[in-house]
């Protein structure tokens, strides 16, 4: 897809979207992004940040994570510990 196609597609997805936090969250992304100079965050993080992350991106490719619905109580739990 070129830069126009995906511009032009991007701009049809935010036209349909009605949920205000999305389009906050998709708002600040960009500001961010261009008041960075247009660098991905990747190159903001530590070494320990970036192989954390290879680590987590690793996990999920192998299907060792864990859902988001079985989390939320394990996490509830820890919290009220």
């Amino acid at each position: 897809m070129s830069i126009q196609e995906l511009k032009k597609d991007l701009h049809k997805q935010i036209d349909a979207l009605h949920n205000e936090t999305a389009l906050q969250f998709l708002h600040e992304a960009a500001v961010d992004y261009n008041s960075r100079g247009k660098q991905d965050i990747f190159h903001s993080l530590t070494l320990e940040q970036r192989l954390r992350l290879d680590l987590a991106v690793k996990q999920s490719a192998e299907g060792s994570t864990i859902p988001h619905e079985a989390a939320m109580p394990l996490i509830s739990k820890w919290r009220n510990k």
